[in-house]
């Protein structure tokens, strides 16, 4: 049950994740005044919130939650691997989403200061 609700958490995050995409997509074609720029570094700003804080840690929490319990215990009478087995696996994949994100969330960041070096350069000010 943990598992399914953590699900649809997922969708909801994705979807509001889509929504809000929309959103700055559509305001910055209807002012029609926004340098290209300016739009492609509010998308990495996005992306790298998506990747880090706490959307991030509610993801991993409603996701995981469900999946720790469900290795809790395996099916009796099956040949499922032993509980150890299976909470190693969990606590390795959560691990690794984490460190994943993160290494995602610092290359965005990595382009976001490019761009914001290069309006310095160009003498445009970025913002503080």
């Amino acid at each position: 049950m943990l598992l399914v609700l953590g699900m649809n958490f997922w969708v909801g995050q994705i979807w509001l994740y889509n929504r809000d995409r929309q959103k700055v997509l559509a305001n910055s074609d209807a002012a029609g005044q926004t340098p290209c720029i300016e739009i492609y570094r509010a998308e990495l700003v996005r992306q790298r919130n998506f990747n880090r804080g706490g959307s991030l840690w509610s993801r991993l929490l409603a996701l995981f939650a469900g999946l720790f319990f469900m290795m809790w215990q395996p099916l009796d009478g099956s040949n499922a691997a032993p509980r150890e087995i299976n909470l190693l696996i969990v606590s390795i994949l959560a691990i690794l989403a984490v460190w994943l994100s993160y290494r995602h969330s610092r290359k965005l960041q990595q382009k976001i200061e490019a761009i914001d070096a290069m309006k310095r350069a160009n003498g445009a000010a970025g913002p503080s």
